[in-house]
């Protein structure tokens, strides 16, 4: 297959030519518009393998804060209902721990939601988009063996074999 897949990449332009060289022209077609198709999902794969790293993390730290929070502001919820009428200090100092641990985990939860959909950014600027300037289609024309250059190269060969034996047999 290496020898009948042909990719030309053009840095200047930033063209990549894809060509698939067989004896019947639809197979061709057919396997040329497949290895485009792998070759675009490789590229994008390649370009925003780290962005997704990165999302990944953010999203499993950004779920994880997130039970934190719920879990905290279930406690602070259910303090609050025992604890209607609050008149010791102690009971107090207990509320305003709570709250703390509150403020903290919303903090937290609030910062890794940004950095959640700063990530699903980031992945969205680094994928590639690939634009296809020339549809694969099946070759009306062969492209080898090129016979009428064939036979020109044949023709000039043999009136040259011809035109070296004549003078070879008049100088003998």
């Amino acid at each position: 297959i290496s020898k009948q897949l042909i990719i030309t990449p053009d840095s200047k332009r930033g063209v990549v030519t894809l060509s698939f060289v067989m004896p019947e022209a639809s197979i061709a077609a057919q396997m040329a518009k497949h290895a485009e198709t792998l070759l675009q999902n490789e590229v994008k794969r390649f370009k925003i393998q780290k962005a997704q790293e990165q999302l990944n993390y953010v999203q499993g730290t950004y779920l994880e804060k997130k039970l934190e929070f719920e879990k905290v502001q279930t406690e602070l919820a259910v303090f609050r209902d025992r604890n209607q009428n609050i008149t010791s200090a102690m009971a107090s100092n207990e509320l305003q721990k709570i709250e703390s641990k509150y403020d903290l985990a919303f903090g937290l939860y609030n910062e890794f939601a940004k950095q959640l959909e700063q990530s699903k950014l980031q992945l969205n600027k680094d994928t590639p988009i690939f634009t296809v300037l020339q549809e694969v289609s099946v070759p009306a024309n062969k492209s080898s063996p090129n016979r009428p250059m064939i036979l020109i190269s044949i023709t000039i060969v043999g009136f040259l074999v011809t035109v070296g034996f004549v003078f070879i047999q008049l100088l003998f």
